[in-house]
């Protein structure tokens, strides 16, 4: 009986987790090093600038 109900437990809890949401990283870093070296991991302006502030480079908004 314990079994069933662990079992029944369990299939209730992998309906009740939502699924995974892709995040959404709208501003890329693209820095001056010799080639066009891009990061498009960035939530906000502000952190792509911090970002590349000491690196050198500006930040754009993601076009895709």
């Amino acid at each position: 009986m314990r079994t069933l109900i662990a079992g029944l437990a369990a299939t209730l809890a992998i309906f009740a987790i939502s699924p995974a949401m892709a995040q959404d990283y709208p501003w890329c870093a693209v820095y001056d090093h010799g080639g066009a070296v891009t990061n498009c991991g960035f939530v906000s302006l502000e952190q792509c600038r911090w970002t590349v502030s000491g690196a050198g480079g500006y930040c754009r908004e993601k076009t895709f």
